[in-house]
């Protein structure tokens, strides 16, 4: 790591967005799959889940040999979830499960990517699998997306660990505010409410 790079969130010292991290305290654990092409793309947002979330994994790969290690966790984990909008999805009801999910995993990349990581990954397929509808409109405005009703990666967590707990997840979305408004400007640096 560079000297002119924060040694705790991997950003430029001047875009440094530790002073909005806080941390959440959760028991679910909360597993990212990353296509490669996001590891080093500045404004990509589950970089920013394990800052907030100290037991949270990010597993880059592609392939389902890559996320083999994953797959058989997974096999021997009780309750795990996917969250992908595939046809087959259902709606996130926590509600309808007489326990919370265990083990939520996420796909990370562009709507592109992320189809090809579902795609390449039959493994993920045989997994409850669900989407979710956002309660408001996505506030990541440095990336945009085609899709109606996206959410950054990291919202979707949130969003996803606030049903599955009942547990406020603002620090999330105020760290993906803070990252946002380096690149965005002084206009857009208010906080989560």
């Amino acid at each position: 790591m560079s000297r002119n790079h924060c040694l705790r969130c991997h950003y430029p010292l001047k875009t440094c967005v530790c002073g909005s991290i806080t941390e959440i305290e959760c028991k679910t654990n909360i597993i990212i799959l990353q296509h490669p092409s996001e590891t080093s793309h500045a404004k990509n947002t589950a970089r920013l889940v394990p800052l907030a979330i100290e037991s949270a994994e990010i597993i880059i790969g592609e392939t389902a040999e890559d996320f083999d290690t994953l797959r058989q966790r997974c096999q021997c984990s009780k309750n795990v979830a996917v969250f992908y909008p595939a046809p087959s999805s259902s709606d996130f009801d926590p509600g309808s499960n007489p326990q919370p999910i265990e083990t939520l995993l996420f796909l990370d990349g562009t709507w592109r990517k992320a189809l090809k990581l579902w795609s390449l990954n039959s493994w993920l397929w045989s997994l409850p699998a669900y989407r979710i509808t956002p309660v408001e409109p996505s506030s990541y405005g440095i990336r945009k997306t085609k899709q109606h009703n996206s959410l950054s990666t990291l919202e979707a967590v949130s969003q996803a660990l606030s049903l599955n707990e009942s547990i406020d997840t603002r620090a999330l979305l105020n760290l993906q505010q803070a990252m946002q408004a380096h690149w965005l400007g002084s206009k857009h640096r208010s906080k989560v409410k």
